[in-house]
């Protein structure tokens, strides 16, 4: 038996492998072919079929279930177990291995597991990788490296063997059925976000919360179920307050923005908008370092700033966001960074209100730009000025300061180019930038504060990378390595408007990050030698 919580379950780990699994047979038949050359000391074709045999096991029987001290327990595909507590919330524990090597289940936080589309994508195939992994490295002590880019050959190739389209549907179905969730609070977890990212699938986070105040939800969604997504936020809130306690659903909302600066104006527009739209910027707060009710408040805050009369304009609120803040690095009460552009704010609301068609579109292409120049030259002029600006005004401002600062680049030499990125087996490229024009050329065209790190760079603190694709007007997304280290890290990385970025994007900024690493190393240690003179 092995522990879970503070119990036991029946349920055993499929992940160890074992000496048997290892023995030779020459007349064995590797399902995954011959592997490349420099996997030969450590190749065991009987290894390889043992892990495609649990594989295909699993997936032929991809639940188990128990119910055990009140607890109902469903084990996923041989590598998780979903835990019901006799409350119906959920944990989840994922098979693993301590530090003495033996098998354990370890507890998952819950903002990472889906609770929907289970499995999510091949993911728990990496379990039994982990498997191999430790049983080959105890085979072969001293060669981690290599034994890892062997599972990872073999992980590559069993997951195009065993986990196609057909055979995922099959299995979803059948763990959906053995999980029985909860339909009512499914559907409320879906109109909630509980993180800082946005989250497809839904997570277990949200799935407990929703059933944690299903009653409050349940008079929402009669009385106002426009409000779901900011109950949500501020329910925890809410719960833990007495004052509170004594109100109604909607009563209680009210009073906790009213109490905190949000004017009646504004709740009266949330009333009438919904808070939907509330949800796509929350990716800019970091929710650990932060609670969700002060990321409310502050978020409302920032919206009431331009004005009360009509919902603000998305684009306009991302752009100042985005001097405050990056939702690829989320951060937390950075408001204190915007108000003073509070004044400007409402000017630009009544602007977007007085305008045409063509004027808003303006508007909001050159949002970013005003913004970013107000943050530095707004306080250089008359306070009056931000209440009668012109939208044509701002513009030949931003203009004139930005012909400025280009004409200064030109002037300042580039510094030399120490690495080399090939990314392989993509179009994508990746361009390193070596000058302070370059940087502040990507600033303007990916809308984001680059120049702010040109001495940075100059100073060979920091490397900027642009992700770059032949078939876009624009990069994919810039990325900033900080090289004062033995290990490179990454420390930024941007979409255009500091968007968030794909997985895909992710990725090459890591391919990226390992090139980076392994010439790092070469390039400071002949730094470090002196030159030998004549």
């Amino acid at each position: 038996m092995h522990q879970i919580g503070n119990t036991f379950t029946c349920f055993q780990a499929s992940i160890e492998f074992h000496y048997a699994d290892f023995f030779h047979d020459p007349n064995t038949v590797s399902v995954l072919g011959e592997p490349a050359l420099k996997f030969a000391a450590i190749h065991s074709q009987s290894l390889l079929n043992a892990w495609y045999n649990k594989l295909q096991n699993c997936l032929a029987e991809p639940v188990q279930t128990e119910h055990r001290h009140g607890h109902r327990r469903v084990h996923v595909l041989d590598t998780a177990v979903f835990d019901f507590a006799p409350d119906g919330s959920l944990n989840v524990y994922a098979w693993d291995f301590d530090e003495n090597n033996r098998v354990m289940l370890a507890a998952l936080p819950l903002h990472t597991v889906a609770v929907q589309e289970v499995p999510y994508h091949a993911l728990w195939m990496n379990r039994f990788m982990l498997g191999a992994f430790r049983a080959l490295q105890l085979r072969h002590p001293g060669q981690s490296d290599l034994c890892k880019s062997y599972v990872e050959w073999a992980q590559g190739l069993l997951k195009r063997s065993c986990w196609d389209t057909a055979t995922q549907g099959r299995v979803r179905y059948q763990i959906a059925v053995a999980l029985d969730l909860d339909v009512e609070a499914l559907a409320i977890a879906g109109q909630v976000q509980r993180s800082s990212l946005p989250q497809v699938p839904l997570r277990v986070n949200a799935y407990n919360h929703a059933l944690e105040y299903q009653t409050e939800y349940a008079t929402l969604s009669r009385e106002a179920p426009q409000l779901i997504p900011l109950y949500g936020l501020l329910a925890s809130q809410l719960s833990i307050c007495d004052p509170y306690k004594q109100f109604e659903v909607t009563a209680a909302l009210q009073r906790v923005l009213l109490e905190n600066g949000i004017s009646l104006a504004m709740w009266r527009l949330l009333c009438r908008e919904g808070s939907q739209w509330m949800k796509e910027f929350l990716a800019y707060f970091n929710f650990e370092r932060q609670s969700s009710a002060a990321t409310t408040i502050e978020l409302l805050l920032i919206a009431q700033a331009f004005g009360t009369h009509q919902l603000v304009s998305p684009g306009l609120l991302h752009a100042v966001m985005q001097i405050g803040g990056n939702p690829n690095s989320p951060q937390r009460n950075f408001i204190h960074r915007l108000d003073d552009l509070f004044g400007l704010c409402a000017r630009l609301g009544v602007l977007a209100a007085q305008s045409d068609e063509a004027a808003l579109a303006q508007l909001k292409d050159r949002a970013h730009d005003i913004f970013y120049w107000a943050s530095s030259h707004l306080k250089n002029l008359p306070a009056r000025y931000a209440r009668r600006a012109t939208l044509r005004g701002l513009i030949r401002k931003v203009d004139q300061q930005q012909c400025q600062e280009a004409l200064l680049l030109q002037g300042r030499a580039p510094w030399p180019k120490l690495y080399q990125l090939q990314l392989k087996d993509t179009p994508i490229e990746a361009v390193i930038l070596n000058s302070p024009l370059e940087i502040w050329t990507e600033g303007r065209e990916m809308r984001h504060c680059a120049d702010n790190y040109i001495s940075h760079c100059e100073s060979g603190d920091w490397l900027m990378v642009s992700l770059r694709s032949a078939e876009r007007s624009r990069p994919l997304a810039t990325v900033a390595f900080d090289l004062r280290n033995t290990q490179v890290t990454q420390i930024r990385i941007s979409g255009f408007a500091n968007t968030l970025v794909t997985p895909e994007v992710q990725e090459l900024a890591r391919q990226c990050l390992a090139q980076l690493q392994s010439q790092h190393k070469r390039i400071t240690l002949k730094q470090a030698v002196p030159e030998t003179t004549k």
